[in-house]
């Protein structure tokens, strides 16, 4: 099998050929967890379906008998189909390592530490393989508090919130704060008449276009220790408003700093991400090399202000081999084709804003500090409380934040 398009699918425990892959689908996106959908044939109709939960799963495209890419996952959910003249379907459900994550909702506070470390011990706890590169500055935070949220909610809000972005390459997750982080050099040739396409790596169609979305991003916070500070930043995301009042704008009355230096980060990730829905651009092609985390390069369009850097944001690929669910060869070949949107190569996307979750009301707690003294405050008169559904910290004077009170 070295001529022409084939996909193959391993499955850890399983001998090599267990499955034929008559179908597949697999949707990506920046910052979030890829679904794998497998449509696969075997001659084994009594393979235990609970066996196969969680088990590793290595996907594969080849062309000509090259390697296109490799998909590596583990299966969340195993369907038995229907069985035919010496064949039964299984469906398979493939989700990234990742995904693993929520199976487990916590409540819990992490103190002094930057997102990134907490990120990477969220990594460490679920034993998924990770890298990363980091190029802007990011700050220990004094505590992050996770509440009734599951591992993945709370490890994609703080993703989104510090201005990071996650995609996968075969069986590693990678992270980073910028586009620089992305693998590039990714060549792709324009040709709209699909029809005589005899290559893998071909664009046939491409568009690009503006939407109309808030032009400023306004964020603001009080300092206790100076109240009278207006600690307000804002940044706008239409230049044509430079100067001037608009009424579209995004106003967040929590910002969540105390600082002006803290601020800035901010308001420039929620600008970014406004900025990245105002130009966005979508496309068709055949090439199983594109995937977010890409940067491809365009060349051989019309036009010539495409033949630049775009980098992908969502992607969906789309597989069929006929002849998997027939006795003999079928009158149909093999074939791929993928739907996709872009944004510009050399610009910083950003996830959408997520919002914290809330409490329900009072929340009980009990005022802590260290042994043997009666009250402990600081400076402002605040207190360090301990809360009843946290598991992990001591109740003394390490325990959450320090709290103002009223009586």
């Amino acid at each position: 099998m070295n001529d022409g398009l084939y996909f193959l699918c391993q499955i850890t425990d399983l001998p090599e050929k267990t499955f034929a892959v008559a179908e597949f689908s697999l949707q990506e996106e920046l910052s979030e967890l890829f679904t794998l959908s497998l449509t696969l044939v075997s001659k084994r109709a009594d393979i235990d379906l609970e066996s196969l939960l969680l088990q590793s799963v290595k996907f594969r495209v080849v062309f000509n008998g090259v390697e296109q890419r490799q998909v590596s996952g583990i299966i969340a959910q195993a369907v038995l189909g229907d069985t035919h003249t010496h064949r039964t379907i299984y469906y398979l459900t493939v989700r990234p390592a990742l995904w693993r994550m929520n199976l487990n909702q916590d409540s819990r506070i992490y103190h002094r530490q930057s997102v990134p470390e907490i990120l990477k011990s969220l990594l460490k706890k679920h034993h998924i393989l990770a890298d990363s590169q980091l190029n802007e500055f990011h700050y220990t935070r004094e505590y992050v508090t996770q509440k009734r949220e599951s591992d993945y909610d709370f490890f994609a809000r703080l993703v989104a919130e510090e201005g990071l972005n996650f995609w996968f390459e075969d069986d590693k997750l990678f992270f980073s704060d910028s586009h620089l982080g992305m693998t590039a050099n990714l060549p792709l040739v324009y040709n709209p008449q699909v029809q005589v396409a005899t290559e893998m790596n071909v664009i046939n169609q491409v568009r690009l276009g503006v939407s109309m979305t808030p032009q400023r991003v306004i964020y603001k916070d009080r300092n206790p220790q100076n109240p009278a500070y207006r600690l307000t930043h804002r940044a706008n995301t239409d230049p044509r408003v430079e100067g001037q009042e608009t009424l579209f704008a995004i106003f967040e009355s929590y910002g969540r700093f105390q600082k002006d230096a803290e601020a800035k980060p901010f308001v420039q990730r929620r600008q970014q991400a406004v900025q990245n829905q105002r130009q966005e651009g979508s496309g068709q092609s055949n090439s199983f090399k594109l995937m977010p985390g890409k940067i491809f390069d365009l060349s051989e369009h019309p036009v010539d202000a495409m033949n630049t850097r775009w980098q992908i944001v969502t992607i969906h690929h789309y597989g069929k081999c006929p002849q998997a669910l027939q006795e003999s060869s079928g009158e149909s070949g093999t074939y791929l084709h993928n739907e996709f949107s872009f944004i510009s190569g050399y610009k910083d996307w950003r996830a959408l804003y997520r919002y914290k979750p809330l409490a329900d009301g009072d929340e009980v707690a009990t005022v802590v500090g260290p042994a043997g003294e009666e009250i402990y405050v600081n400076e402002d008169g605040c207190i360090r409380i301990h809360f009843h559904w946290d598991r992990y910290d001591k109740a003394d004077e390490n325990a959450s934040c320090w709290v103002r009170f009223a009586q």
